[in-house]
């Protein structure tokens, strides 16, 4: 098995620039529903996840506003629990393993360029069907 094949490509997914706002960061979770997303920068590359809680987090400052809160860059946010990368040449065991404590893993390539996310949904399917057959 090459983990390639469970590989959902950055086009099929949802990610924040880290240079949007935080309130643009709120309308899109809103919009989405996810409680995680990656976090990219301007050139590409994978920075951390970001969650709602985060968001939610940093918005506890004192006077938030929603004018206040266009002010803040989601890249400048506090992350309570980044997700570790691994790169597309990772080997199967090493996405086991962090799968049993991710929902997702955020892959790069060898330069940090952000390449899609392996989902823990799509790696058990895949071992249920190699089992089953």
């Amino acid at each position: 098995m090459n983990i390639l094949d469970f590989l959902t490509p950055k086009y099929e997914t949802h990610f924040y620039l880290s240079t949007i706002t935080l309130r643009q960061a709120f309308e899109k979770f809103t919009i989405h529903k996810y409680s995680v997303m990656p976090l990219i920068d301007s050139e590409g590359k994978y920075v951390t996840t970001i969650s709602a809680s985060d968001l939610l987090e940093a918005s506890r400052v004192p006077r938030m506003t929603l004018k206040a809160s266009e002010k803040i860059k989601v890249g400048d946010i506090i992350v309570s629990r980044p997700y570790q990368s691994l790169t597309i040449d990772s080997t199967i065991e090493q996405v086991y393993d962090l799968l049993l404590d991710q929902s997702f893993i955020p892959m790069v390539d060898s330069n940090g360029i952000y390449m899609g996310i392996i989902k823990r949904k799509t790696f058990l399917r895949a071992f249920k069907n190699k089992i089953l057959s």
